[in-house]
């Protein structure tokens, strides 16, 4: 049961949703106003009125990945009080904060911090960027990265993911993102531009992911009891490797290897059927595309108007 949850603007006008998950059970309600924040009374303030917070929140990963963080966890957790029980935890990108917490290997009020930084750190030291994601194998797109430092980072761009057989992330500056979608038309390779504000993945995110170090050193880490497949290396993740501060490091600066983790869970865990949990980010299509098998997808409801604000891309 893959736990998604990879881009900011997925989030935005949830709230026939977003509202009962944390509103049923009141179990699950108490035990999420119990990790309180600074942000609180904002992020409140969304779930009572998105249509009148919506900018406040979804331009600010420091508010909009901790939301992102409890949707996705609270509707796993429901799916699972249903009856539904994962084999297996995939998470891509913000994702994987949410599968090692759904999988005990980390208590909900210190994964909620360790996201939280990582938004602020986002906001105020990672440097303006953009990503795409384009119709090509991982090796075929290797010819299109440019990594110039003599320009600056807007010159840079990389592979930042490898999402399917077919379907690979692009990071950078956004002048080379731009010269990037000049190549791909000119090549007649689809693709489609993100709403990303930052070039995730990439190592212009160093200076905002190295602090992250720190705070992933201070949290007491468990064996998760479900297994959950890392998508910086593919490999399943055991208590050792989530302990290290320097894994969480490299999960914001090394490309998402979602396909690899796909391999894995299918190949070691058996896994045949992925449901895609959290605002939808088209990560059952590339598992369906990826693996030719069948995948699932929840459906769900926008508030009015919604579906024309929403400017997520396809993958």
């Amino acid at each position: 049961m893959p736990v998604s949850g990879p881009w900011p603007a997925r989030a935005r006008g949830r709230r026939t949703t977003i509202q009962p998950l944390f509103g049923i059970p009141q179990a699950r309600r108490r035990r999420a106003e119990r990790t309180r924040s600074g942000n609180e009374r904002l992020l409140r303030a969304w779930l009572a009125d998105p249509e009148e917070h919506r900018r406040a929140v979804c331009e600010r990963a420091e508010l909009l990945q901790p939301l992102i963080f409890l949707l996705s966890r609270a509707t796993a957790l429901q799916l699972m009080d249903w009856g539904v029980q994962p084999r297996a935890l995939i998470g891509h990108s913000l994702g994987e904060y949410v599968a090692v917490c759904v999988a005990g290997a980390v208590r909900l009020r210190e994964a909620l911090l360790l996201v939280q930084e990582r938004g602020r750190l986002e906001d105020d030291k990672a440097p303006i960027g953009a990503m795409l994601v384009a119709e090509l194998t991982w090796e075929e797109a290797q010819a299109y990265e440019c990594v110039d430092d003599r320009n600056g980072a807007d010159a840079w761009v990389s592979r930042a993911g490898n999402n399917s057989r077919r379907h690979v992330l692009f990071s950078g500056g956004r002048g080379a993102v731009a010269q990037l979608e000049q190549r791909l038309a000119k090549d007649g390779v689809r693709y489609q531009r993100l709403p990303n504000r930052k070039a995730n993945h990439t190592p212009m995110m160093e200076a905002a992911a190295q602090p992250l170090a720190r705070l992933a050193r201070l949290i007491e880490w468990s064996e998760p009891v479900l297994p959950v497949y890392s998508t910086v290396g593919g490999a399943r993740l055991g208590r050792d490797r989530l302990a290290e501060p320097g894994y969480w490091v490299s999960h914001s600066i090394l490309p998402v290897r979602f396909a690899d983790a796909l391999d894995a869970a299918r190949c070691d865990a058996g896994c045949q059927v992925f449901l895609e949990v959290g605002p939808p980010a088209g990560l059952a299509g590339l598992a369906g595309h990826h693996l030719r098998r069948t995948t699932l997808s929840l459906r769900w409801r926008r508030s009015q108007g919604a579906a024309k604000r929403s400017s997520g891309g396809y993958c």
